[in-house]
């Protein structure tokens, strides 16, 4: 599904009624990969579109079309009656080669008759299509013993930081620690004798390993770097700045036992029977 509701609205505003209709009904037909499929069969041909595409090719030849100024330059060839530029055919190729189930053979010849029919240009527009999002990141079971302790101080009293806020905190932790807000645990709320109207938030964000502990850390950052980062993020989630963090201190899975220790019980429990066999002779 596309998203970008700022440039197709911007576009509107500077485009006549037919254009506005036009691209409406474009963004319609981009509501979900199956009619995403359906507009690329206009390049690819009907029953010619790879299974499992995305509309990312399709969003961004759509943006491409919003994104540019209706009315062409001089030396600049337009591609239909609303005066939009024409993407660059090299852009047409990418996008047939990684929707349209033909060899590559037959897309140049499309794309040289798109040429001539002057759907596209050498000196077109540029498009490619958007990243995807990135992963998503998994939750940590909460009896997880690999995580990172940060204590924040925040300039409420206990009662003021309620759950609301702390919804906000947690968010905003995540967001500085790039993980998710079901990774960060709220362990304490403690109200600072020495200063009124500040709490301590004992915060522990959790990792499923030791390398995710590292990365952790390492995100996190530390000192002014880190206060900054997540100071930010308060103020984007709509809570006041911190007065203090500490630094982040990595947590540990409880060590096993020495290998010197199991010797000793090992061996505590062979001699026990021969000292009580010595005993009954």
């Amino acid at each position: 599904m596309c998203t970008m509701t700022t440039e197709w609205n911007a576009t509107k505003a500077i485009v006549d009624a037919q254009v506005t209709k036009d691209i409406e009904g474009f963004k319609t037909s981009l509501s979900d990969s199956t009619s995403c499929a359906k507009v690329y069969e206009k390049f690819c041909g009907a029953g010619k579109v790879k299974t499992g595409v995305t509309c990312n090719w399709a969003c961004a030849y759509g943006g491409m079309q919003a994104q540019t100024t209706f009315g062409c330059a001089k030396a600049t060839v337009c591609a239909n009656n609303n005066g939009v530029q024409p993407p660059k055919c090299s852009s047409m190729s990418d996008m047939m080669t990684a929707v349209c189930d033909k060899t590559a053979a037959e897309i140049a010849t499309m794309v040289a008759a798109g040429k001539d029919a002057k759907k596209c240009a050498d000196d077109g527009k540029e498009f490619s299509p958007p990243p995807p999002p990135p992963p998503a990141v998994p939750t940590v079971p909460k009896n997880t013993t690999f995580f990172v302790s940060v204590t924040v101080t925040l300039p409420y009293t206990k009662a003021e930081f309620d759950q609301a806020k702390q919804d906000k905190y947690t968010a905003a932790m995540a967001a500085t620690a790039g993980t998710s807000a079901a990774n960060v645990v709220i362990e304490s709320i403690t109200e600072k004798r020495r200063r009124a109207g500040a709490v301590d938030v004992k915060t522990k964000i959790l990792a499923s390993d030791a390398a995710g502990v590292d990365k952790l850390v390492a995100t996190l950052g530390s000192g002014d770097a880190l206060k900054t980062k997540l100071n930010a993020e308060l103020v984007k989630g709509g809570l006041k700045e911190s007065t203090g963090v500490t630094a982040p201190a990595k947590g540990e899975a409880p060590k096993p036992a020495s290998a010197g220790l199991l010797s000793a019980t090992w061996a505590l429990s062979l001699t026990a029977p021969v000292v009580a066999y010595g005993l009954l002779v």
